[in-house]
């Protein structure tokens, strides 16, 4: 049954039925649903337990040490799971939860005002947030001497975008934090270490409280060597219920531990790929979804993106497949000139892994929560290039060309 608000609001208040729902309900009732952005083409309705919030909750502001004295800078909609922990966080520890207005991320030196008037301790923002301060140049002249930490997931942190924002809020923690909304916010974290270089980029870290991570392949079995990759599995408690009137996908990504057949045991199918370095830190290297074949060879989009992030000048990029032309397409926020940067990554990466076209953007398109919205850099490309072949015609016709 659906009901909207307005009409829970205008309804008579019913003692009785209240304190029998209360004294019906369970932990392994769900207190939320959220649709996740559609990285697929297709939103899902995520279930998740009063259980799956408490648990995470619990150890989150108990580990990063948030207290009642908090101003938590709330950033994602109330509709994104980034918001989860600033909303329930807020509630656990007594502390307050401040809206940010979605106009100042368009300005971003208002916005830098409004949070050092308000005295913000914590920010827990994505990515695309944290990123779209730097690119604007939001961070100069500005302090931000209150905060405590910055905590960041949604994406892979460019590494020049993290080295700005610690090089303006010193005195912080910045911590890297990695989970889908189906397990419940996050299930790694990695605090990241000023002193450190960071050269392949920042690892996932190690998982909350009741949460194991598991790497397997694509027949199910563990994968432990380094360098090898594997899809991301999570068990444990924080676990969503499944999807909204979905049983088919719900029963196709929670599923039975591929380890053991012995109990049930569900497991979720991050559809994350990630690889163990020698030291046996875990590494993010895509999403299975993002894997294309080019050229014979299989790929991994993001790969391409970590190499050309890695050139002087460039801040961020995001590779697209154009499947109908067959070619790679970058694209790339910064002041590196593109012949620059394909002569930098042919020191790294093999000729088939080279883009076709490397082309610099002013800011990325973002999907509603936040993400950098890759379908649309796709829809971009093939703008582009009809605009040429629509010039290039233009052009014959003015020359008398066939």
């Amino acid at each position: 049954m659906v009901i909207p608000v307005a009409q829970l609001l205008a309804a008579d208040e019913n003692p009785a039925a209240l304190e029998a729902a209360r004294a019906a309900a369970t932990d392994a009732d769900p207190v939320y649903v959220l649709f996740t952005s559609g990285s697929t083409g297709v939103p899902k309705g995520v279930a998740v337990s009063h259980r799956a919030v408490i648990d995470f909750i619990d150890d989150f502001i108990t580990r990063f040490g948030f207290g009642p004295d908090e101003r938590i800078a709330n950033q994602a909609p109330f509709d994104f799971d980034v918001s989860v922990k600033d909303i329930y966080g807020a509630l656990a520890t007594g502390s307050t939860l401040v809206v940010v207005p979605r106009a100042l991320f368009s300005a971003p030196a208002a916005l830098m005002e409004y949070l050092q008037g308000r005295d913000i301790t914590n920010m827990t923002w994505a990515v695309a947030a944290l990123c779209l301060i730097t690119s604007l140049h939001g961070l100069e002249g500005q302090q931000l001497a209150g905060v405590r930490r910055v905590l960041f997931s949604g994406e892979v942190m460019p590494i020049s975008h993290l080295r700005a924002w610690m090089a303006h809020v010193p005195q912080a923690t910045f911590v890297n934090l990695y989970g889908p909304t189906e397990i419940t916010c996050n299930c790694l974290y990695h605090v990241v270490d000023p002193a450190r270089e960071y050269p392949d980029g920042l690892p996932l870290g190690v998982p909350f409280a009741h949460r194991e991570i598991l790497l397997v392949d694509g027949e199910g079995h563990a994968v432990t060597q380094p360098g090898v990759e594997g899809e991301i599995l999570v068990r444990g408690d924080s676990l969503a219920l499944g999807y909204v009137a979905n049983p088919a996908k719900t029963a196709e990504v929670f599923c039975q531990n591929p380890l053991h057949n012995r109990f049930p045991d569900r497991v979720y199918r991050t559809g994350d790929l990630a690889a163990f370095d020698k030291a046996g830190e875990l590494f993010y290297r895509g999403r299975i979804d993002n894997q294309i074949k080019h050229q014979g060879h299989r790929i991994e989009l993001e790969e391409v993106d970590r190499a050309l992030e890695g050139v002087p000048g460039v801040q961020r990029c995001r590779c697209v497949y154009d499947h109908d032309k067959q070619r790679l397409i970058a694209f790339y926020e910064g002041e590196a000139e593109a012949r620059a940067i394909r002569d930098h990554v042919l020191q790294t990466l093999p000729i088939f892994m080279l883009p076709s076209k490397i082309l610099p953007i002013e800011a990325m398109p973002l999907t509603k929560n936040g993400k950098v919205d890759r379908r649309a850099l796709l829809e971009k490309s093939r703008e582009a290039a009809a605009a040429r072949k629509a010039r290039l015609a233009r052009n014959r016709e003015t020359k008398g060309q066939p």
